[in-house]
Formats: structure tokens, C-alpha cells, sequence
């Protein structure tokens, strides 16, 4: 393991490459592991991955210093997991723990966006080189000051969600932080109306935005909203369950105009949280979907993040509480990272877990990431903290197979035993009670951590 100096951002940092000497597996799949942060500080550590043309990796997340303190953390790692730079935005005063955060890297650089406090949301550009600010701004949503979160298209166009209790907005704003429309909408509901409660969003070949998260109706009712480009409501679709609890974080649109949702409901038997994976064709209607689970003991388990390669298949990125009794990770339901791929028709073809080795209850706040590179490579990526431990970043360039599972030094990639849960949940096409026009301020963000350059990671085989 390679110490660094204590001013820099990274703790340490540690490589291996998977595949034993001379078994002629490629040199560039590995796990790298990021230790930021301090102990026992903040254990809810978002993160995100994104890739450049050239599948250099954008290894993005937020950790916390001292006194609680909230930063930006960005590493740049190249295929072969040597860090290129490395650096974090000091002023960011992110608490997205209530909303996630998104990353794309664009003709403009890394652009990173999320809650930056109760009122608003931050954008940051970095310099895709250096990893540098080179912009910022903040959308200031007054009025709507509940789970500030962005997401971000093609174009470097940033969409921004909150709500106020009763009300939802989305807004547009191009890459200089000009709005481009606001936009309110409220949900018809069983006792009237209610807002949107945004997790993630994307937006399609045909500039089509898809805002997805919750919505209350008796309980809270898992949600996607499809929107014209200029944000106006074209139709809604719903999952739930009896537990009347499910949410969908995650959204995406292949080249035909399939919606492929990803999220978490509450199973009807004890409310458990169920990740849960759905495609939807171009007309809305539901195509199958898939839930992911403990077998013979339903644990809870939640979709953060999809990613679609160049032949159809879909990849999952989340959590879930291994069960105590068996598998890879047997532990007191403690959180792993975890990872599948199904095909086009929603097979599963495997499951993978990622963390620590050894047994541990108090892993918390486990969260993750997956990106699909030009070679149809996977980036993997999860958030976790052990004990009272710094938090720890794993980043892993792995082929699309499943293949190169074992344990590296104290990082473990493995499959599990998570089986399919048979609970059938209902759909339905939630309808719109009001909406309207909205306008909204800006402000802006300053100051980076430092950048200075530090060695490369000691190659471990």
C-alpha cells in the first residue's frame, strides 16, 4: 500500500491486478481501493463512475473530514488503474445522502452535480486532464428546498429536481448555468395531490427527459415521468406493492426507445426492501422485470445505478444485506456492494458482491456505481466503510463475463447467493393533478482542494 502525504486528498490507495502471474489474463482488470476521509465520520458515501472516449476512468465520490465537513473527492485512473490526477472541491458542502449525485464527462470535462445543502443544488466542471474546477454554479430552487438532485444529458445541459411538500419543479440549465425552462408538476394522488421526490433522471436520442424517484399516493409509489425537451409531461408509469413502499433510482433508453428502470420496493410479507429491475417498451407497456434478493430469506437490497452494452444486456449496480447463513460474504447482514448482468430478455447471467473479506456488521451505507466502456468492459465502483474506519472507494475495470471472481489482498469479488424473490408487484399510469411554470436563481461555488500529483500504485503481482 502506497501512504501518501496527509495534506493530499487520498489516505492511501492500493492496486492489484486480477488473475494470478503468468495466467495471461490482461493486465488492465483491476481493483484499486481508495481510502478518503476521516473515522468515524459520515458513513452514507455516494459515488459514481464515468468514462472518457478513450476508457479512462472518473472515479467520483463524496467523503467527509473532520467535524463533519462534506467534500468532492475525483480520481482519474487510466486503463491499466494508474492514477493520472486526483483532486477535490472543498466548497461543495455536499449532503446528498437525501438525493443522489450524477457524473458525465463531456466536451466540457468532468461535470458533477448534486445537493449541495437544503436550498440548492451544485454544479461543478473539472478539467478532464487535471481534474481542476474550472466552473461552477449553483441552482438556487427557492420555494423548493427538499432532495435537491441533477443529472445530466448529452449536451452538457444539467436537469435539477426538488420539491417543497406539495409541489415538484425540474429545471434545464445549460453548461454556463443559464435556465433554460422551469417546470412545476404535481401528482394526482388517493387523497388529492402530491409532489415528486426525484432520485435520477436521463434524457433520450430525441432529447425526451425521463425524471424517475417517488411519489406519496398511500404509501410512496415508485415513479418515472417521461417530458417533451422543454419539459412538458408526456406520460407516467408506477410499481408498488402491498407494502406501499418502492422507489426508482436509476433509468436509462436504449437505441429503440425501451425504458429499463431500476430501484427497490417493500415486499407485502414484513416490508423488506427488494432491489427490483424493470424494461418497459417505447409505448410504455411493461416488457418484464426481475427482483433481486437473498434466496430462502429475503434481506434488504436496492438498484443505484444501469448501464446497457453495445448488445442488449443490462448491468445493475447497488446493495444488499448478505444473508448470515451462507455465500461469499456471510456476515450479520452486512452491506455488500453487488452487481448483476442480464440479457435482453432480463435472464440473470450473474450476481457479484464487493467488499471486505471478513465477516463485519457494521459496514454501513454501502452505495454504487457501473459504467460500460468501448470494449464492453465493466467499470464497477461502491462506497463503503468498515467499523470505524476511513471510508473506502472501490474501483474495478473487470471483463463483462463475470469472470476473475476471488479475493485480492483485503478486497473480495465474488459471487453470491442472492436468488429471485416471487412477489408480483402492480403497475399503473399515474396521471398529472396540476402543472406550471416556474422561475429560479443561481449562485455559484469556489475554491479545490489540492492537486498535487502523488506515486502510482505499487503493482501487487
Amino acid at each position: 500500500m502506497v501512504s501518501l502525504e496527509e495534506q493530499l486528498l487520498l489516505n492511501s490507495f492500493n492496486k492489484v491486478f486480477l488473475g494470478a502471474a503468468g495466467s495471461g489474463v490482461a493486465s488492465n482488470y483491476f481493483i484499486a481501493e481508495i481510502v478518503t476521509g476521516e473515522a468515524n465520520q459520515d458513513k452514507r458515501n455516494q459515488t459514481q463512475v464515468a468514462l472518457d472516449s478513450d476508457n479512462s476512468i472518473y472515479s467520483t465520490f463524496q467523503y467527509t473530514t473532520g467535524n463533519d465537513v462534506w467534500r468532492l473527492g475525483a480520481v482519474k485512473l487510466n486503463t491499466a488503474g494508474d492514477i493520472e490526477a486526483q483532486n477535490s472541491v472543498t466548497a461543495w458542502n455536499s449532503q446528498t445522502n437525501d438525493g443522489f449525485f450524477s457524473t458525465i464527462v463531456d466536451s466540457n470535462g468532468l461535470r458533477v452535480s448534486g445537493r449541495d445543502s437544503s436550498t440548492s443544488t451544485a454544479v461543478a466542471t473539472l478539467s478532464d486532464s487535471d481534474l481542476s474546477l474550472s466552473s461552477s454554479f449553483k441552482t438556487t430552487l427557492s420555494g423548493y428546498t427538499q432532495n435537491q438532485m441533477g443529472f445530466f444529458d448529452s449536451s452538457g445541459n444539467v436537469f435539477v429536481s426538488g420539491y417543497n411538500g406539495t409541489t415538484s419543479v425540474l429545471a434545464k440549465y445549460n453548461s454556463s448555468g443559464s435556465q433554460q425552462f422551469a417546470r412545476t408538476y404535481v401528482m394526482a394522488a388517493n387523497s388529492g395531490s402530491a409532489f415528486i421526490r426525484g432520485a435520477g433522471g436521463t434524457v433520450d436520442s430525441n432529447g425526451n427527459v425521463y425524471l424517475v424517484g417517488t411519489y406519496p399516493y398511500h404509501g410512496y409509489y415508485s415513479l418515472y415521468l417521461k417530458l417533451n425537451s422543454s419539459g412538458v409531461f408526456q406520460t407516467a408509469r408506477s410499481y408498488y406493492t402491498s407494502a406501499k413502499n418502492s422507489v426508482i433510482n436509476a433509468v436509462k433508453v436504449d437505441s429503440s426507445g425501451n425504458i429499463y428502470v431500476a430501484g427497490t420496493y417493500a415486499r407485502g410479507n414484513g416490508g423488506t426492501e427488494m432491489a427490483f429491475l424493470a424494461k418497459y417498451n417505447s409505448s410504455h407497456d411493461v416488457q418484464w422485470y426481475v427482483t433481486h434478493t437473498v434466496a430462502n430469506d429475503p434481506q434488504a437490497g436496492a438498484w443505484h445505478d444501469i448501464a446497457l452494452d453495445s448488445s442488449g444486456n443490462i448491468y445493475c449496480a447497488g446493495v444488499s444485506n448478505e444473508d448470515a447463513g451462507g455465500g461469499s460474504f456471510a456476515g450479520s447482514y452486512r452491506s455488500i456492494g453487488m452487481f448483476a448482468k442480464y440479457n435482453s430478455s432480463g435472464a440473470l447471467q450473474w450476481k457479484r458482491g464487493v467488499g471486505p473479506p471478513s465477516a463485519n456488521s457494521s459496514i454501513g451505507g454501502t452505495m454504487a456505481s457501473v459504467a460500460v466502456d468501448g470494449e464492453d468492459n465493466l467499470v464497477l465502483t461502491c462506497s463503503q466503510q468498515t467499523g470505524s474506519n476511513a471510508s473506502t472507494t472501490y474501483v474495478l475495470r473487470v471483463p463483462n463475463d463475470g469472470s476473475l471472481t476471488g479475493t485480492y489482498n483485503d478486497i473480495k469479488y465474488a459471487a453470491t447467493n442472492l436468488g429471485n424473490y416471487s412477489e408480483t408487484p402492480s403497475f399503473l399510469t399515474p396521471s398529472l393533478s396540476s402543472s406550471g411554470t416556474a422561475t429560479l436563481g443561481t449562485g455559484s461555488i469556489s475554491g479545490s482542494g489540492s492537486s498535487a500529483s502523488f506515486t502510482n500504485a505499487v503493482e501487487l503481482i
